[in-house]
């Protein structure tokens, strides 16, 4: 189901972002975190945001290009596809080209599904919200979470939205020399449950607070400066 999108309201409902992150002085670095963790960001998204039934070791298989039994065609190409897409985000970000606007949303957009036809936009889409997103969210980390919330409301997609969200967010991370997040799988019911009430109410506060809450799991020991 299509819901009418007005970013007044993620403006209106979205605060600043309180949680701590390790941060590094340039985007290499923090890219390089993003790199080896490669296959726990990806089963941790592709669990989470797809219900995925794809184990971490199968994941991990599936990224080093090792067969695995026992999975659906589609199951096992989310994974390929999805990791396809991390390496373009790599690649983006290592030649500084990296952007939050339509053309770099619909190039990871056809990575992560596999340029199927069937994903094309559902309506013309172009760059005013991102543009003004990016104008009003000063924050790195409010703007990263904002542009997730976004996209994931905003549904440009028939499907793959909150895969390429999830890319366009961490992206957006990273830039700025933050380290990647993911989404811990045994928070998947609440998180699917607190979208959900959000695309649904315009309300991206309970989002943010969440994302607030689960992000020092991720690192709760860096052994580096965190902001």
């Amino acid at each position: 189901m299509r819901h009418d999108f007005d970013l007044d309201d993620l403006l209106a409902n979205t605060g600043t972002c309180h949680f701590a992150l390790p941060r590094f002085a340039d985007a290499d670095k923090a890219t390089f975190v993003f790199h080896k963790n490669i296959d726990h960001i990806t089963w941790g998204f592709l669990s989470v945001l797809s219900k995925s039934p794809v184990t971490l070791a199968q994941t991990q298989a599936i990224l080093n290009g090792q067969a695995v039994e026992n999975l659906s065609i589609e199951a096992l190409l989310q994974v390929k596809q999805y990791g396809e897409a991390a390496k373009e985000l790599i690649r983006q970000l290592q030649t500084r080209t990296f952007d939050i606007n339509i053309s770099n949303v619909l190039r990871l957009h056809a990575l992560v599904t596999g340029r199927d036809h069937c994903f094309d936009p559902i309506d013309d889409i172009d760059d005013e919200g991102l543009v003004l997103l990016k104008e009003r969210f000063t924050d790195t980390k409010d703007r990263a979470i904002a542009l997730f919330a976004y996209m994931a409301r905003k549904r440009l997609f028939e499907k793959g939205n909150l895969r390429t969200a999830s890319l366009m967010m961490n992206g957006c991370l990273m830039q700025a020399g933050f380290w990647p997040i993911t989404i811990p799988q045994h928070h998947s019911p609440e998180f699917r449950a607190l979208l959900q009430a959000y695309v649904d109410t315009g309300d991206a506060t309970p989002v943010r607070i969440f994302f607030s809450r689960i992000v020092p799991e991720l690192y709760p020991d860096p052994g580096i400066t965190i902001e």
